[in-house]
């Protein structure tokens, strides 16, 4: 009968834990992230003169983001006349940062916007808002 007991105690525990921890979200349970991305740093500072031609555009976020969510179309870089300069997106995930390098020198005495709008996310699907945007120019 001991043996028994035992037993039944096992699974009346265990039958307990179950429900009590079935994947359902309880008071003890972290709500999960819902606050959107946001831009705490960049380099260039906007209104920034005198920058390199070559220089290395580099936008830090609060938190981590989703590197698929980055594209030309996402963060964007043009110049006064509007057109997009390409180059190539760096990813570092320990500085929630994204670095992006012109493939081509960037003109002389010249204006430049980056623009980064809400398809960028982070790694919960929170869209950055509101659109971020910043100018320079360079030497």
């Amino acid at each position: 009968m001991k043996g028994f007991k035992t037993n039944l105690v096992v699974i009346i525990t265990c039958a307990f834990l179950q429900s009590a921890c079935g994947g359902k979200e309880t008071e003890n349970q972290l709500p999960s992230d819902v606050t959107p991305p946001r831009v705490i740093n960049t380099t260039p500072v906007d209104q920034a003169s005198g920058i390199s031609r070559n220089a290395q555009i580099i936008v830090t976020f609060n938190e981590a983001i989703d590197e698929s969510s980055i594209s030309s179309s996402t963060f964007e870089v043009s110049d006064s006349s509007g057109n997009n300069i390409a180059g190539r997106y760096i990813f570092d995930e320990n500085q929630n940062s994204i670095s992006f390098t012109p493939t081509t020198l960037l003109n002389a005495f010249s204006s430049y916007t980056v623009t980064l709008n809400g398809g960028i996310t982070d790694t919960s699907g929170n869209a950055l808002q509101p659109n971020y945007s910043l100018q320079f120019f360079t030497r």
